[in-house]
């Protein structure tokens, strides 16, 4: 199918799910919403938790909190765990190699939460369909860097576009991984369809 054809198409699928897509629409409003605030509030902790270093500190702590509560549901509850611990291997080495910047990671978190979503809406039962989720993404995260750019004191970074991408594929990778196993039939990748 045709970009023009989905284009088309997308109406008929919020109107067949429009739950699961007003949790995309209000999730995305909410993250555009806090862009302009988010240099303010970032000022406002380094001055109140003295300096730069401790707001990183923190900020990576949350982090690692959160990836080892995470690697501690995949070991207890995930169905394709080597896929899980893959997709978390992958994310970590993302987030250490690609920058230091707590903001730039922080964006990996909130756009996994967007593949979520994004699967939540629109599940994915073969490339097709995970194509789909990760063009989303990617608009998604091109979307936020082209609002910032227009900004002051805002700018357009494209390492957070790819963070935003890779941030995407965890969450939509980790649904996978939790969903359980069903059978292959043509045209079909092995994946989980259905919330």
């Amino acid at each position: 199918m045709n970009i023009i054809q989905k284009f088309n198409n997308f109406p008929g699928h919020v109107r067949r799910s429009p739950r699961p897509w007003a949790l995309v629409g209000l999730y995305l409003i909410l993250h555009y919403s806090l862009v302009p605030m988010i240099p303010t509030v970032e000022m406002w902790l380094y001055a109140v938790m003295d300096g730069v270093e401790h707001v990183e500190r923190i900020v990576n702590t949350v982090l690692a909190v959160v990836l080892v509560g995470v690697v501690v549901l995949v070991a207890l509850f995930a169905k394709r765990r080597v896929m899980a611990f893959t997709f978390l291997a992958i994310a970590a080495l993302t987030a250490l190699t690609i920058t230091t910047n707590p903001d730039e990671r922080v964006h990996f978190a909130q756009y996994a939460i967007l593949g979520m979503l994004l699967h939540y809406a629109h599940p994915a039962a073969n490339r097709e369909g995970l194509a789909d989720i990760m063009i989303m993404v990617a608009m998604a995260g091109l979307g936020d860097e082209i609002f910032q750019f227009l900004l002051p004191d805002r700018y357009f970074d494209l390492r957070d576009v790819f963070m935003d991408v890779m941030g995407g594929a965890l969450g939509l990778g980790l649904i996978l991984a939790f969903k359980p196993m069903v059978s292959k039939t043509p045209g079909n990748l092995n994946i989980p369809t259905g919330t």
